[in-house]
């Protein structure tokens, strides 16, 4: 696989994660020697990968309730969806918004309860199933993009979703297309120049090869997307994640998630965020040129 932004052949490997969700196969994360990005080399084919999201470890499309853990991680979900829309209204209140990768359709229910319209774009038959029978929203497959008008949509999501696109210029392309002159893009992806990451290396759960194809340092992203016709206003950090990502990182270095060690390395991973604006998971809020 070449690189994926730039496509350029060159490379050096940067370190090898694994599949930690299941199968424990090592996969190569190398940087591209032309634009500094870095991607799985060695990831299975679209037609290949979706066995590699088949764990009850991925709830994103499950909204499971079991566990304390998910008790937790949902309560959080639900803060966050209220974070989220503020965000968003900040910089365009009104218009329609696309969710891309809605998952189980949460925040695009969150955001229609507001009476905005919404839409959401879901890939996995798991997840539009669970948005009907959870939410009573229908989802649409991605590829109902393309027969979207231009200049029809006010603000386009992507919360955690850019890192697992195989071909990211093509999709952004396409937003550009369908976002107004005004227009919002959010991208919510993790940083593996953040603490965890550097702290984690190879045991570092945001790493999730070989689903995540794309592992985007901010320098990187901002980049790609000028080159795409997209400017960046803001950058958040995403005030949970290093918290939940050190814990599951703690379970793959040491066979459990030591919640005091999780606690205390999520909260030095925030810290350092804040001091330097390298967070676990960055939030870019760019602007249609």
């Amino acid at each position: 696989m070449n690189c994926n932004l730039c496509q350029e052949t060159k490379y050096k490997t940067y370190l090898n994660p694994y599949h930690w969700r299941k199968t424990k196969q090592i996969f190569s994360v190398v940087e591209c020697e032309n634009c500094g990005h870095l991607y799985t080399k060695d990831a299975p084919s679209e037609d290949a990968i979706g066995a590699y999201y088949d764990s009850e470890t991925y709830i994103s499309h499950t909204d499971s309730n079991k566990s304390l853990f998910d008790k937790v991680y949902n309560g959080i979900k639900k803060y966050m969806l209220a974070k989220k829309y503020a965000w968003i209204t900040r910089f365009v209140p009104r218009g329609t918004l696309i969710d891309y990768g809605a998952g189980s359709g949460a925040f695009v229910k969150y955001v229609a309860d507001r009476g905005r319209k919404a839409i959401g774009l879901e890939i996995a038959e798991a997840g539009r199933k669970t948005a009907k029978e959870l939410y009573g929203i229908e989802l649409y497959e991605p590829n109902e993009l393309k027969n979207m008008d231009d200049e029809s949509v006010s603000v386009f999501t992507m919360w955690h979703v850019l890192e697992h696109i195989y071909q990211p210029e093509k999709l952004i392309k396409e937003i550009h297309r369908v976002l107004d002159k005004n227009g919002v893009l959010v991208v919510a992806v993790p940083n593996p120049l953040s603490w965890d990451a550097k702290h984690y290396k190879e045991d570092w759960a945001a790493w999730d090869v070989p689903i995540h194809i794309s592992h985007f340092k901010p320098s990187v992203i901002k980049n790609f997307m000028e080159k795409n016709e997209f400017h960046c206003i803001q950058t958040k950090g995403m005030p949970f994640d290093a918290f939940y990502i050190s814990l599951v990182s703690n379970e793959n270095k040491y066979g459990h998630k030591k919640p005091i060690t999780g606690f205390i390395n999520g909260l030095k991973s925030q810290l350092h965020g804040i001091k330097t604006g390298n967070y676990s998971s960055q939030v870019y809020i760019f602007r249609k040129n």
